[in-house]
């Protein structure tokens, strides 16, 4: 008779610790869930502002470039000496 009593007291134990335990997982994972969705939206608010500070930047070198009148020259320079070799290249093996 004790010896049953010591099996269902162990069991009952075991059993409500297994209860207890997985209530404990469930909030910890509960609590790490919302810790990650979180930082993931951080993560996002962060970059979207570092992608816009980016855009600004590159703009801005953009306009700078395109505001250098000699260095525009020389670009289309290159690009008018480009069309003749390609053009001559298409006459030399036309001949």
């Amino acid at each position: 008779m004790d010896n049953e009593f010591g099996r269902e007291g162990s069991e009952n134990y075991e059993n409500k610790m297994t209860i207890v335990k997985d209530g404990e997982f469930e909030k910890l994972g509960n609590i790490r869930h919302t810790l990650e969705v979180k930082l993931l939206e951080e993560l996002l608010v962060a970059k979207d502002a570092e992608l816009k500070d980016f855009e600004e930047k590159r703009g801005k070198v953009k306009a700078d470039i395109l505001a250098h009148k000699e260095y525009q020259d020389k670009l289309a320079e290159e690009a008018n000496l480009r069309r003749d070799i390609e053009e001559m290249g298409v006459k030399l093996e036309m001949m």
